[in-house]
């Protein structure tokens, strides 16, 4: 934030030309450009997008795994390779995506049953 301010004071108030400015900061062309535009710096440069994902219609389905996978031993437990071939099994038409979409989305529940071991566990 204190590089853009920098920029656009240059810029502004001391009338240094873009590429005046590229040499004494480093920046890009486009870069320095984009700052000296900017009004609103609240305005997140890339907006989220709101887009459905292909494995939409599956997260139930797979969500009902892991909750039941909770009660089984941690040896008996989805991984990721697994909920996906058991899709391709079960739901062959439904299955759209690759192994890595399905990854993203069961990592943060993997990490939360690891994150619930005990110390004393570890170390055994």
């Amino acid at each position: 934030m204190d590089d853009i301010k920098y920029i656009k004071r240059l810029y502004e108030s001391e009338d240094v030309s873009v590429r005046q400015i590229m040499r004494r900061t480093g920046y890009h062309y486009e870069t320095v450009r984009k700052y000296i535009d900017m009004e609103d710096f609240n305005e997140p440069l890339h907006p989220p997008k709101d887009s459905t994902s292909l494995l939409d219609p599956l997260k139930p389905v797979i969500d009902q795994w892991l909750t039941d996978d909770l009660k089984a031993p941690r040896k008996q437990r989805h991984t990721a390779k697994r909920v996906f071939e058991r899709l391709q099994k079960e739901y062959p038409d439904e299955l759209d995506v690759k192994l890595r979409t399905v990854q993203y989305y069961v990592m943060p529940t993997e990490q939360l049953q690891n994150s619930g071991r005990t110390s004393s566990t570890a170390g055994n």
